[in-house]
């Protein structure tokens, strides 16, 4: 399996981003669009999965979903999306929700029970490699892991004469068991099938393959599904409202099961989610957990990546924040429970007789902890706080469009799936040891060599000495600069040119100081000057061209612009583009305001301009905090490939502007089409 995905790697590395057919994913997942649609059509919507004896399952929207077998998650996200943004951690959050008038920059609650919205289907992964857990007892190596339908929002509306339709920053994972003990397939089957799968050579074949008798979906059943896992942004504040850091992002995080299909889903403690909140406040609980956490198995386990944190610990929600990814505090639950002191000297102990392998240092030891907990893995890497938004098809307009379906941590990742999907297809006992999340096991970098996923423009890497990360360099012609340099994240950096500054580098380095838990303030340091919302200095571009621009980070009243984490370097034309470049469009002076009146999303258009911007697709990934959005074929200097601008320019990627978001469009959302 790893021979083909090397093979797919070099396909996909030297030309436009391919369809589902020859992928850098191809047997791991199915993202194309077009085989998603037939898919659907043909069973696998969430309705047939979850109300499978209801008439109308394969069409099943929102009204009769979630007025159903998902009645208790509308009743618990409702609750959340009402309350929890004026309980915000963070104190602009705070301050921003304790007015009214802010309701337009949270979720839309009204939205989900609309009759005119529902759940679109964008993705089904394999994770075998699941298989390591221990459920209720219930070994899933059994089970053979899990299998994953992952399921866009998504709604379509007549607001004032116009049609409005988009996704939104909302998906629902629905998690199968890979089979259920006592069914006659093995795992190594079911490896045998999805690798099978990753071998068609046309769409169609795919297509037929995936439901036929001998196929990877076929067998699967209504009562494998284990649980719903839940990912949507909570709210979001635009630069004008968070200027030094260029906006602010709140994303909610929510598990559900159920005990027999039917039955209603119940919430339930998140895999590793600690509550933090209650750590804190209960010494003896934080002893219990420290004195649990420093045992000799648990250490082993940490090192592997497959630590299993027991419920009593664990949190019913969990929130993440953006951007600065692993910079914020809100994305670190363990950092400031336990004492370096602590850590040193359990991990002096420990290798007084043992041996760590990824583990070598204090903050490789915190590392590891942040890493396996939902708000510490899912801003790494990730798009717009999302590791699987899905790609969109074809017809949908390129400035809403998501061109890479996964983000760069999933891409990244696939080498080690791969290997333990052919462990079980060959009956073997797969290793499940992962790397961190934001940098791969070192022994997959050869089959991450035709991409920039390991040590490439855009990926993580580690600007000091620390023995836990003295691998986490950049290959030839880049250098590790550390953009949102934080205390809690020492020496955490991103791959980016050498010397000169080339399309889609940053152009500001800051500094993230924690204030509290969650609650943190940046401050830019590169280059120096007034940074102020009614002084900002945008930094200078390089001299080798007179056309380049710095899209900025902090936001600059002058123009009502920002927006752009840590800077960007753009062209202002699409002319003579350089290779690392596409033509695209970004957001220009009143993109912001027109959303803010209420405007059309598509009317708000023609507040962008056409740039050259970073080219992008699955093996060439943006920067953290960035989209990679469809290519402009009927802009000259456009390439089959991506463009990366910030994910809140990206209409289905933002909360406000949507139109339940504006109090007097309510009625003419529900009136007839």
């Amino acid at each position: 399996m790893l021979r083909f995905c090397c093979v797919f790697l070099l396909l996909i590395a030297s030309g436009p981003c391919l369809a589902q057919i020859n992928s850098l994913e191809s047997g791991i997942a199915i993202t194309d669009p077009a085989v998603l649609t037939h898919l659907e059509q043909e069973g696998y919507s969430i309705g047939a999965l979850l109300l499978p004896r209801a008439p109308n399952a394969r069409v099943m929207k929102n009204d009769t979903l979630l007025t159903g077998p998902l009645t208790s998650v509308l009743q618990v996200l409702t609750a959340d999306i009402k309350n929890l943004p004026q309980q915000s951690r963070d104190a602009d959050a705070r301050r921003v929700f304790a007015d009214p008038d802010s309701n337009r920059l949270r979720f839309s609650a009204e939205l989900l029970n609309d009759r005119k919205a529902g759940f679109v289907l964008v993705g089904i992964v394999n994770r075998m490699d699941r298989a390591f857990r221990i459920v209720d007892g219930v070994s899933k190596y059994d089970l053979c892991g899990e299998m994953r339908f992952l399921y866009r929002f998504t709604y379509d509306v007549m607001v004032n004469g116009h049609e409005v339709s988009s996704r939104l920053p909302f998906t629902l994972s629905v998690v199968l068991n890979a089979r259920n003990k006592g069914d006659a397939i093995t795992c190594s089957e079911i490896a045998r099938r999805w690798q099978r799968a990753g071998t068609m050579s046309s769409t169609m074949e795919l297509m037929a393959f995936l439901d036929a008798a001998d196929g990877p979906l076929k067998y699967l059943k209504p009562s494998q599904v284990d649980r719903l896992e839940v990912n949507l942004q909570l709210f979001r504040l635009p630069a004008s409202e968070k200027p030094h850091f260029g906006g602010y992002a709140e994303y909610l995080l929510r598990v559900f099961r159920r005990d027999r299909p039917g039955a209603p889903f119940a919430v339930m403690r998140m895999e590793n989610e600690i509550d933090h909140e209650r750590l804190r406040s209960d010494s003896g609980l934080l002893q219990s957990f420290k004195t649990w956490l420093f045992k000799p198995d648990q250490i082993a386990d940490l090192d592997r990546g497959l630590l299993d944190i027991p419920w009593k610990y664990l949190s019913v929600r969990g929130l993440s924040v953006s951007p600065g990814g692993a910079s914020r505090s809100g994305n670190l639950p363990f950092s400031d429970l336990l004492t370096d002191a602590e850590i040193s000297a359990v991990l002096a102990q420990y290798t007084s007789t043992r041996k760590l392998n990824a583990i070598r240092s204090v903050e490789g030891f915190k590392r590891r902890l942040n890493d396996l907990a939902c708000s510490g893995c899912h801003q790494v890497r990730a798009i717009a706080g999302f590791h699987f938004p899905g790609a969109d098809p074809v017809e949908e307009p390129p400035s809403n469009a998501v061109h890479v379906p996964a983000s760069a941590h999933f891409f990244a990742d696939i080498p080690r799936r791969a290997a333990v999907i052919d462990a079980f297809a060959r009956g073997l006992r797969p290793d499940f040891t992962k790397g961190f999340s934001a940098r791969p096991d070192p022994k997959f970098k050869d089959a991450l060599a035709a991409t920039t996923l390991f040590d490439g423009w855009g990926a993580p890497c580690h600007a000091g000495a620390d023995a836990s990360f003295a691998n986490w360099t950049c290959r030839q012609g880049l250098q590790c600069e550390v953009l949102h340099r934080a205390a809690l994240s020492s020496g955490m950096g991103t791959c980016v040119s050498a010397g000169v500054p080339r399309i889609g580098d940053p152009m500001e380095r800051g500094e993230v100081t924690y204030m509290r838990y969650g609650d943190d303030a940046y401050q830019r340091t590169e280059p120096a000057g007034p940074a102020d919302p009614d002084n900002y200095e945008v930094p200078p571009p390089p001299g080798d061209r007179s056309d380049y621009v710095v899209s900025h980070q902090g936001f600059r009243r002058s123009d009502s612009t920002g927006g752009f984490p840590a800077g960007m370097l753009r062209i202002q034309h699409c002319s003579d583009l350089p290779g690392e470049a596409a033509c695209g469009r970004v957001a220009a002076a009143g993109f912001n305001d027109c959303i803010a009146r209420g405007e059309v999303f598509k009317e708000c258009l023609k507040y962008t301009d056409t740039s050259g911007l970073r080219a992008c697709d699955r093996a060439n990934p943006c920067r953290e905090d960035y989209i990679c959005t469809a290519p402009y074929d009927d802009l000259v200097g456009s390439r089959k490939m991506g463009t990366c601008i910030p994910p809140y320019f990206v209409f289905q990627f933002r909360v406000d502007g949507h139109p339940r978001s504006f109090v007097q469009q309510f009625m003419s959302l529900s009136a007839p089409r």
